[in-house]
């Protein structure tokens, strides 16, 4: 998998995407397929958002047990969280649609099951849920301990449009211009689970 160019990303405003109009809430199964049919035409993937995906997201606006999505509720996270996610993703399409990455449903915890036997340098790439439009990597270190690195994008950088930033042990940075430059310049990164990172990331 070779680096992909620099991709242009655009995305419908939160009100032109609300196709209900004159409705102030829609049932989540109408709001779903909507999204999900959505999230392909932004980011020009051809890998979708996972059921559990939609449901995480379902959940992220939805605050009452009624299954309905409210229109401010939605325009709020739109903003928030879904532009700078559809961003990230359109920018490292190339790995999401190789399933390189790991979707937003993945957390520490699961990141863990998956590599608690693995060797020393295996690790992971997962889109944060928590953090809108990062990513994060986990490593198995030296003592067979699990690590977690949020790795951060331009659109959560001041003065910063188009970088990939992770900040080391010791505080300082790094930053690149690609994901596949800054996973193999992390020296204890050695192993996509379980495929060796040379293999996919060529500069």
């Amino acid at each position: 998998i070779t680096s992909s160019s620099s991709v242009s990303f655009s995305v419908e405003t939160a009100p032109k995407f609300w196709q209900w109009p004159g409705q102030s809430s829609v049932r989540g199964t109408e709001w779903k397929v909507a999204l999900k049919k959505a999230f392909l035409r932004h980011t020009r993937a051809k890998r979708p958002l996972s059921e559990q995906a939609l449901n995480l997201m379902f959940g992220m606006i939805s605050a009452t047990s009624s299954g309905l999505v409210f229109r401010n509720h939605f325009e709020k996270w739109y903003k928030c969280w879904y532009e700078p996610f559809c961003s990230t993703v359109c920018r490292i399409r190339h790995l999401w649609d190789s399933f390189v990455i790991l979707g937003v449903t993945h957390s520490r915890e699961s990141v863990r099951n998956i590599l608690q036997n693995d060797q020393c340098g295996s690790f992971v790439l997962r889109l944060s849920g928590n953090a809108p439009g990062s990513l994060a990597l986990g490593y198995v270190n030296e003592n067979r301990n699990v690590v977690h690195m949020q790795i951060i994008t331009g659109r959560r950088m001041m003065g910063e449009t188009n970088a990939f930033m992770v900040q080391l042990e010791n505080r300082k940075y790094l930053k690149f211009d690609t994901l596949e430059e800054l996973v193999i310049a992390l020296t204890p990164a050695k192993m996509l689970h379980p495929i060796p990172k040379e293999w996919l990331f060529h500069s």
